[in-house]
């Protein structure tokens, strides 16, 4: 593991702590995500990016600022924050009347209704929830159609990679287009 990948995963476990601190579930999406899901490392990754409930927001930005992170840019739909050189990303979520979930501020960026499962995957000492890779790969089909740019050649690799997750799994990728409730309208991680 090379030594970004273990400043990362630093910066994880100590985000890890401050959230079990506070009582609020989070999940992994992006590489770290399908890392986590793999238990290895696939490649090098540029950030972290994580996924919390819009109800969560405020408290959870108050814990790390005092743990030393900086607020970077403050979005409707997103944090980015930056410790130790890191750059973690938070999408904020929140639920709708009718129980759909979509990102804050983004109704059209729906997520699936088994997208944030609760069990745990480990690596490296740290056990977190991760994005289901449905929904990862549906975000990156989304991105895709919704910006009319193409995706990145990392981008390309991760999507293989989630399709084969999928398979193991014992089930068939479903694309944006095989169902109708979601729009898959996002932004992919980085």
């Amino acid at each position: 593991m090379d030594e970004t990948a273990t400043k990362q995963l630093g910066v994880l476990r100590e985000i890890d702590e401050i959230l079990a601190g506070l009582r609020v579930r989070y999940w992994l999406r992006g590489g770290w995500a399908v890392d986590f899901l793999l238990g290895r490392v696939t490649r090098s990754h540029s950030d972290l990016d994580l996924v919390v409930w819009q109800r969560h927001r405020g408290r959870m930005q108050r814990a790390l600022e005092d743990a030393g992170f900086s607020l970077d840019r403050e979005l409707l739909v997103q944090n980015d924050l930056v410790k130790d050189g890191q750059d973690i990303t938070f999408v904020f979520l929140e639920r709708s009347a009718d129980g759909s979930v979509s990102a804050h501020g983004m109704p059209d960026w729906r997520w699936r209704s088994d997208a944030l499962p609760l069990r745990r995957h480990c690596f490296d000492g740290i056990c977190a929830r991760v994005v289901a890779p449905q929904q990862m790969l549906q975000d990156f089909h989304g991105y895709e159609a919704a910006t009319g740019r193409p995706l990145r050649p990392k981008d390309a690799g991760t999507m293989e990679t989630l399709r084969a997750i999928i398979t193991l799994d014992g089930q068939e990728p479903e694309l944006p287009h095989d169902r109708e409730t979601t729009t898959g309208v996002g932004q992919p991680a980085r």
